[in-house]
């Protein structure tokens, strides 16, 4: 099973990625995991920059210990 993970802004994309894609995706043997990252301290507002998202997606890929 080859798995991907979804970053997602907020809880909407996340309803997205599991109503709508996860179907799809599953019959192909394809497993998404939608994540959601942080983008404010209030949880507002969508990513400005690659940059202010980096760290948490470096983070959350080197927690993933299965991957080669």
């Amino acid at each position: 099973m080859i798995r991907v993970h979804v970053f997602v802004e907020g809880q909407t994309e996340e309803t997205f990625v599991r109503e709508l894609l996860y179907g799809y995706f599953i019959e192909k043997n394809i497993f998404l995991n939608p994540i959601l990252v942080r983008t404010s301290t209030t949880g507002k507002g969508g990513v400005v920059s690659y940059a202010k998202i980096k760290p948490q997606l470096h983070r959350k890929c080197l927690e993933d210990q299965t991957v080669p």
